[in-house]
């Protein structure tokens, strides 16, 4: 996909393992613009840019501009089979907060590439295209309506600075904690995640089975 707007030298193309750092670098400044904070690592990108469900040269594409610097990230997160959710993600760097362009045709371009995926969907399924943001930023809300999403759910990041020693857990009679083991766990997780998930919006029933494989390669893809 192009766009008129684009000025002169501007490029967008698809991203390689060699453009990890210069994600990593924008994805902070973006953080740190929102948050205070950097909250990615290399090992974090590294991890999700080799995971089974991103394919690199359909999934993502990044915009630089006439120098070559990173202006934005645009990336969709295909689920996979029943392909019922598919989110939409786009991120600028702060310098190129206020560029509606770039805003914009990120959102065009992860609609675009979430549409090739509908047709593999099973036959009756609503798939939903979504986008989650977090309440301060601003700019990509606008541009979101822009694209004609809306907002249709709220969800709390609660968060806790520990300045003294944590007092012990009590915990209820029967009741224990320990480290998972994946090998002997995972299928009571993954049963306790049908349970607790079945009634929510946007779930649909898969084989357990087929499941259970997705979360272990999943686990084994991020070490």
């Amino acid at each position: 996909m192009e766009i008129r707007q684009w000025p002169e030298g501007w490029v967008t193309r698809a991203a390689g393992m060699d453009d990890v750092g210069r994600v990593l670098e924008l994805m902070n400044a973006r953080s740190q613009r929102l948050y205070g904070e950097n909250q990615i690592t290399r090992e974090d990108i590294e991890a999700w840019w080799k995971s089974p469900w991103l394919d690199l040269d359909k999934d993502m594409r990044l915009v630089l501009d006439a120098r070559g610097n990173l202006a934005g990230i645009a990336n969709i997160g295909n689920p996979g089979e029943p392909y019922a959710d598919i989110s939409c993600a786009g991120v600028t760097h702060p310098l190129c907060e206020g560029r509606s362009d770039v805003w914009d045709w990120m959102h065009e371009w992860s609609l675009e590439r979430a549409r090739e995926l509908v047709p593999l969907a099973p036959e009756g399924i609503r798939v939903a295209g979504s986008s989650a943001i977090a309440k301060q930023d601003r700019a990509r809300a606008a541009a979101l309506e822009r694209a004609g999403f809306s907002a249709v759910r709220v969800a709390n990041h609660m968060r806790i600075d520990l300045s003294s020693e944590i007092p012990a857990p009590r915990w209820p009679e029967g009741v224990s904690v320990r480290t998972v083991n994946v090998e002997r766990d995972l299928r009571g997780i993954v049963a306790i995640y049908f349970e607790s998930w079945r009634d929510h919006w946007g779930f649909i029933e898969r084989p357990f089975d087929q499941v259970l494989s997705d979360w272990r390669e999943q686990i084994e893809s991020e070490g």
